[in-house]
């Protein structure tokens, strides 16, 4: 459940990291982060709903793992001045090891 946590609040920020560049993307990813809390609040709440509404926020879930995967690959690995970045933070973890 931890693990289940410590994604749910990247999938959170993710529409934070697409915003300036990729704002459609992060309009889409809005309404399945609600999903997912919805989800996580009923599971870690304990709480008896309806089958349909469970499988709907379960959906939900599974879906912006897969969006925010996307949205985080496009962010990151994508985007130019974030792939410089990332190849002078390994260029500089490589001269130290």
């Amino acid at each position: 459940m931890d693990v289940l946590m410590v994604y749910a609040l990247f999938a959170t920020f993710t529409p934070l990291f697409l915003w300036i560049e990729y704002r459609k993307m992060a309009i889409i990813q809005l309404p399945l982060i609600v999903g997912m809390w919805s989800f996580l609040i009923i599971e870690i709440g304990a709480l008896t709903v309806h089958p349909i509404i469970y499988g709907l926020s379960l959906s939900l879930l599974v879906i912006n793992i897969l969006y925010a995967h996307a949205g985080l690959v496009v962010g990151l690995v994508n985007d130019s001045k974030m792939r410089g970045k990332l190849d002078d933070m390994s260029k500089a973890v490589s001269r130290t090891s």
